[in-house]
This record gives C-alpha cells, structure tokens and sequence, in this order.
C-alpha cells in the first residue's frame, strides 16, 4: 500500500499569476522541468498529475519563483504569483490644426519634448504608441499650446488647436523641402547620400537652391559645415514665411536623426 500512495500522480498545483495572462509557468524538481502551462487570460494556471515531492513553480522568462510547494501525491496546493506590471503604450494623441497644413506639431510629455509630427494636408495629425504620463501638444513657431491633458496608456485623446490667421501665413506650394549644401561640395554630396533614404521613405523636395526652399511650408537644413546653409539663408527664409529646422553634428549624428525619422515616421 505505501508503494502504492508513492506512485500515486493526483496532486494538483495551481493559482495565478498576476499581469501573467498567455505567459509560461515551469514546475521544477531539484532544477528539472517537470510540467508546464500557459497561464489563462483569466491569469490562473493548473499543473495536474503530480506525484509527491517539493516543486519550485517559476514563470517563463522572467526571475520570479515561488516554493517549494510540497505535495503528497493526491492532495493540492496553491501558489500565487506575481509578474511586474509592463507599461501601456497604447494611447494616442489626435486632432485637427485649423489653418495648420504642413505646419510642424510638438508633442510634450510632464513638460519635455517627446516627439513632433506634421500636420497633414488636412490639417490632421496623430501621435500613437504613447505611454501613461501628462501631455500638451503646440505648433513650433507660433504661440499656440494646449492645456495640458492625461493619458493612462490605453486611451485616446483627442485635441484640436487653431492657427491664427497672422501666423498661418500665405499658402506655399511645397510642404516640405530639405535644404543641402551645394551638390559640388563634399559636404553637400556626403549629406545627400546620408539623407537618401530619409528623402525616399516620406517622398521629400531636396536640393541646394535656396529660391527652391522658399516656396516650402517647412524648410530641413542639413549640416552645419562650412558648405552647409548659413545663418543668413536661415534668415532668409524666415523673412520668407517658412518654418525652419536644422540637421547638424558629425555625419553619424546627422544620419542617427534622418534614422529616427524614418523610425517613427515623422519627416
């Protein structure tokens, strides 16, 4: 009969596992995998047809354990556990910007410059993937700036703002040009072939005619070399009406910018 009771596999372990849902909850003995489980989205597991013995229950993936739970072959036992919640990053951010076709949309998290987007030919814009956290969105170069809001992680938000007619300026028919140094020069041929896929992925006017750039919403120079467009064509085209930014550090800083753009998808 003790023999018998010995070889006896009804003991059953299980709980939950918090913030566990669709992960893998091992059972070990004496550091060898006995059984495994999937956690339910209901966040309980069950290892059943256990003989007697101390098992160690451990999650997949991750450090956390518990035990040993201790057995007898029919008897059952319980172990919760505990995985450390993963932030959401699911929130968005969305609206409409009146007036504010190709103008560039800033994008502020607890008071610091997370991201930027421009305003498409609608007047839309959309930021997503965002994480919980205290936001406002503005419109760079004008005094336009929302009152900030929250995001949990999980929710959408939707905000509209409004571009005054002074600062809409006239109407351009480029949205967007990239502005290089002359073509001639090594700088202006290194800069064009660090910026080619950057220019490919989001379909970008380029060139080194200044005249050019003055017919854009938004200007991107690229550089800041000797070559590279100076502060009087950044000047200039202000005095033009367009909104103006600069690309520039050493070539692997220019081409680490250009890289993040094309990564989330803001020109």
């Amino acid at each position: 009969m003790a023999g018998a009771a010995a070889d006896l596999r009804e003991s059953v372990i299980s709980g939950s596992v918090a913030n566990g849902a669709g992960r893998t909850v091992v059972l070990l003995q004496e550091g060898a995998t006995v059984a495994q489980t999937v956690v339910g989205a209901d966040e309980i597991y069950h290892l059943t047809g256990l003989a007697a013995g101390a098992y160690l229950v451990t999650v997949q993936g991750s450090d956390v354990r518990a035990g040993p739970a201790t057995v007898d072959g029919r008897s059952s036992a319980t172990v919760n556990l505990t995985l450390p919640s993963v932030p959401q990053e699911q929130s968005s951010v969305s609206g409409r910007v009146l007036r504010g076709a190709g103008a560039t949309i800033e994008l502020f998290v607890d008071g610091a410059l997370a991201s930027w987007a421009s305003v498409a030919s609608d007047e839309r814009y959309l930021f997503a993937g965002l994480p919980a956290g205290r936001y406002r969105v503005g419109i760079t170069g004008a005094a336009v700036m929302s009152e900030e809001f929250d995001l949990d992680g999980r929710g959408a938000h939707l905000q509209d703002l409004e571009l005054p007619e002074a600062d809409a300026g006239p109407s351009k028919p480029l949205p967007h040009y990239v502005l290089f140094a002359p073509l001639s020069t090594v700088q202006g041929q290194v800069d064009w072939l660090l910026a080619a896929p950057y220019l490919q992925t989001f379909g970008l006017t380029a060139g080194a005619y200044v005249e050019h750039a003055k017919l854009a919403t938004r200007v991107t120079l690229i550089g800041s070399g000797p070559d590279a467009p100076g502060a009087a064509v950044e000047q200039a085209l202000a005095a033009a009406g367009c909104r103006v930014e600069r690309i520039e550090g050493e070539s692997e800083d220019i081409a680490a910018e250009l890289a993040q753009r094309i990564q989330t998808g803001q020109p």
